[in-house]
């Protein structure tokens, strides 16, 4: 039982931590139709002179 219910709890684990990390990315990042990614700091930051 032992060698099939750790791995599979590892995986589980594993793949659940990978979709709470994509979707806390996705609630943190602003949408691309925010004036806030066009206009922030980052762009202000970069020189083209």
């Amino acid at each position: 039982y032992w060698a099939l219910a750790v791995p599979t709890y590892i995986i589980v684990t594993i793949v659940l931590a990978m979709g709470f990390y994509l979707g806390l990315n996705f609630m943190i990042t602003p949408p691309p139709s925010s004036l806030s990614t066009i206009f922030g700091k980052a762009p202000q930051l970069v020189s083209c002179t």
